[in-house]
């Protein structure tokens, strides 16, 4: 009888420490996870006060000289196009919905309505490479991947597919700011 009682009391304590130690490793997950959609959502912010900055900038000085456009390298331009139809994906596969929904909801991309329908033109011209402006505005592409991944619940593949498109541009820019000086 005593074998019992110490037997089901080990098992029991066991059982508790497994269960206790799950649930410090899923609060400990929640916890980083919390932290990098924190950072996205800073990083969000922080490339929406750039916009409006270099807006009032344009609007101070309008007897500036135009600038003209820059060749955009056909890696780089392939780069944005391939991000934007992974982000477009994740979206729709993440929110079940499409991508008017996502420039409804971020506001970084114009919705105009067409013949009754919604229209994403803006958005639309970054899907495809031969569309692709000359100048693009790779902050709207980035903002679009930081928004997703601030506001989704995704994979940990897609996850790291987004920051590892994030990461290139990044590199890109960097890259080719620093060229420039």
């Amino acid at each position: 009888m005593l074998n019992l009682i110490l037997g089901i009391t080990s098992i029991s304590l066991l059982v508790g420490f497994i269960v206790s130690f799950y649930i410090y490793r899923k609060r400990k997950d929640r916890q980083h996870l919390m932290t990098i959609i924190e950072s996205h959502k800073q990083q969000l912010f922080l490339l929406s006060n750039d916009d409006t900055a270099e807006q009032e900038e344009h609007e101070q000085q309008p007897d500036a000289s135009p600038q003209t456009p820059s060749e955009v390298t056909a890696s780089f331009a392939e780069l944005l196009v391939t991000t934007m139809l992974d982000c477009i994906n994740i979206w729709e596969k993440s929110t079940k919905t499409n991508k008017v929904e996502l420039a409804d909801r971020s506001q970084i991309w114009t919705i105009s309505i067409d013949s009754g329908r919604l229209r994403t033109r803006s958005l639309d011209k970054y899907l495809h490479i031969k569309k692709l402006p000359n100048n693009p505005r790779w902050r709207n592409v980035v903002k679009t991947c930081h928004f997703i991944l601030s506001e989704c619940h995704l994979t940990d593949s897609d996850r790291k597919l987004l920051t590892s498109h994030l990461n290139q541009i990044m590199q890109v820019i960097k890259s080719e700011s620093l060229d420039s000086l």
